[in-house]
């Protein structure tokens, strides 16, 4: 499996010569995650390594990406802006059906994904249509409470999926909290990375747990 990135290279481990010093730190980086593609923690790092390129304005850097198109929240839209979000994610759970969930590789996926991927102070990573409905509604009530958030950037498919694969096909949210909000991230089956500080809830695959096909 090689991971899916805006940018060409002629061979993973040896960079494209004409790539700048910043692709080329990418394509290393790459190179030694397809090594090791089962190691989650390393996939993670990646990915918040990688979004570190864009600025948080929305506005795109040389990532050698396609044409990103992301859009912050305006201050005074916030507030109905999470409202309205909230009433998506809550709706969608009536979508969630154990049945179309597929672990490989450490990564648990949906077979009709219907959910955004959301990554929070660009540490934490959350998928929504592979856990269960309770675990949602931790999501919720957690990290999208208005009193907690300080900015929202959304981006659509094309530049997810340049980011995350097909796994970016229903858009990303960036969301950024309050400096001196107490957030508790370990929600929604979130695993947390002591080491690094980071975590995600990409794997739900766990003993005892819910059963994943593969």
């Amino acid at each position: 499996m090689y991971l899916e990135v805006g940018f060409s290279i002629d061979t993973f481990g040896y960079p494209n010569p004409q790539l700048t010093p910043s692709h080329e730190t990418l394509a290393v980086i790459v190179a030694e995650l397809n090594k090791i593609e089962k190691n989650m923690k390393k996939i993670t790092l990646f990915l918040l390594l990688f979004y570190s390129f864009v600025n948080v304005n929305g506005q795109k850097k040389e990532t050698g990406l396609e044409k990103t198109s992301s859009k912050k929240i305006k201050s005074d839209s916030l507030n109905v802006f999470v409202e309205n979000l909230k009433m998506e994610v809550l709706n969608d759970t009536l979508k969630f059906n154990r049945n179309n969930l597929i672990g490989l590789n450490g990564i648990t996926e949906n077979s009709k994904k219907y959910s955004k991927m959301y990554l929070v102070d660009m540490k934490y990573i959350y998928r929504l249509d592979i856990i269960e409905n309770e675990k949602v509604k931790e999501f919720v009530n957690e990290i999208l409470n208005i009193e907690k958030i300080e900015t929202i950037i959304i981006s659509e498919n094309n530049s997810c999926c340049s980011l995350f694969g097909k796994n970016g096909i229903n858009g990303c949210v960036f969301l950024t909290t309050k400096k001196k909000s107490k957030v508790k991230y370990k929600v929604a089956g979130l695993k947390y990375y002591k080491k690094s500080k980071t975590g995600s809830n990409l794997n739900q695959n766990q003993p005892n747990g819910i059963m994943i096909r593969t």
